[in-house]
């Protein structure tokens, strides 16, 4: 009964969170449904090389890692709404161009395009969903943001291969792409208002006096943009936060090239036992998450961060004994149950040590530098797996997150009042 409870009351005290979960499932839903489709796409029916497939998905990372921050300082002179609109409208764009596009410069660039239209959306929808709701409700909100994220990126993939299987031809999930963009865009116009709490609202009639009066100068003189982001290293909290997540992004992304080939040619085990193992926890995981949100907000985000950590660590490090599908299924389990203990609450602890004008610059700038880890992870991983041993990128990326929870309870380790983020005395025993 408490957990029903849990579900609705969330969305009784703060309406906007429907539009956030719905919005952030079609947003979602858009770009992974093309996602496991382009490669084989651009191999089989455009006829380009493996080496510049690589290479354009290599510009996308690349894209949304350098455009996230500045998003978030337009977001904080403009509001959010206008930029995750933006976002949205571009990466509408990509899919329809992708459908005429041929050459292989073409979708480099649009490649590129797409990295800025995540950029645009992610840490900013972020942002939105933080400062719409009171700072006790942070995680549990940043959870509906993260559920639906999640629910979309398993629902998605598997929407665009059976599409294409049913269609014969991988370009339905371009179409399929288009439908939740477009989807997804109206509701952004309709329905993303909010109470903004914990921070001044823009005036929206005055965007271009603002973008003209403080961001165009700011770009222009590159001590206004240090300015900007002076508060991230000024505070120590913030700066740990920062190079916690580059490590965090960067352990992971060991995983990120060989995770699925792990499980099938050292586990043995098939796709379709592969997909059961991922499908059974997302349908508990589905069920626990505003709890597991609320149970942050109520033990404290910064002992929630920690526990997730924890408890990803010993998941990583126990996948390669997996050897039976209940065992995998188990861990794969754990590994979900960490993220939505850790990820809503380290985004709503971002927020809470931010400034209060300076939410959406926050949020970027960690969502920045896990994209920057996240690129340079992987590399590393698909060395260790072919050069080592296939365990040890496993072995690593457990110990590098057992270090993230060390440092969080070494340097992040209380919840601050919300917009705090001006304070650097606020490293106290918690």
């Amino acid at each position: 009964m408490h957990i029903i409870e849990d579900y609705f009351a969330i969305f009784r005290r703060y309406p906007v969170l429907l539009s956030v979960g719905v919005l952030t499932f079609l947003a979602t839903a858009g770009w992974a449904v093309v996602l496991p489709m382009l490669s084989l796409y651009l191999a089989e029916d455009v006829g380009i090389g493996t080496g510049f497939i690589g290479l354009i998905f290599g510009a996308y990372a690349i894209s949304e890692t350098i455009l996230k921050t500045p998003f978030g300082i337009i977001s904080d002179h403009t509001g959010q709404r206008p930029v995750i609109i933006a976002g949205l409208l571009a990466a509408l764009v990509v899919p329809v161009l992708m459908l005429w596009a041929y050459h292989p410069v073409w979708f480099l660039v649009l490649q590129l395009m797409n990295g800025a239209s995540i950029a645009a959306f992610w840490p900013i929808m972020a942002s939105f969903t933080a400062v719409s709701v009171d700072s006790q409700d942070r995680a549990t909100a940043m959870t509906v943001f993260n559920l639906s994220y999640l629910l979309a990126l398993g629902i998605g993939p598997a929407l665009g291969t059976f599409a294409s299987h049913a269609a014969g031809t991988y370009r339905i999930s371009f179409y399929l792409a288009i439908a939740f963009f477009s989807l997804a865009v109206l509701l952004a116009l309709a329905g993303l208002r909010h109470r903004s709490y914990g921070r001044p609202r823009p005036d929206n009639s005055r965007y271009s006096d603002a973008l003209r009066e403080h961001l165009l100068p700011d770009i222009k003189n590159y001590g206004g943009i240090m300015a900007q982001l002076s508060f991230l290293w000024q505070n120590k909290t913030l700066a740990a936060i920062l190079s916690i997540s580059l490590l965090q992004n960067f352990a992971i992304g060991f995983l990120a090239p060989i995770f699925i080939l792990f499980i099938k040619q050292e586990l043995g085990y098939d796709l379709f036992q592969t997909g059961k193992a991922i499908i059974i926890p997302i349908a508990i995981i589905g069920v626990l998450a505003l709890p597991v949100g609320r149970f942050s907000d109520t033990i404290g985000k910064h002992r929630a961060v920690r526990a997730g950590f924890l408890l990803a660590a010993f998941s990583i490090l126990a996948l390669p004994r997996a050897e039976q599908l209940w065992q995998l299924v188990t861990v794969i389990g754990l590994l979900g149950l960490a993220y939505l203990i850790a990820a809503p609450a380290w985004f709503a602890f971002t927020s809470l040590y931010a400034p209060r004008t300076s939410t959406g610059t926050a949020i970027a700038s960690v969502s920045a530098v896990q994209s920057l880890g996240f690129i340079l992870g992987p590399g590393v991983g698909g060395l260790l797996y072919e050069k080592v041993n296939p365990t040890v990128p496993f072995i690593g990326c457990g110990v590098l997150l057992l270090l993230c929870s060390l440092l969080c309870l070494i340097f992040v380790n209380n919840d601050a009042k919300p917009g705090s983020g001006h304070s650097d005395d606020l490293i106290k025993t918690g």
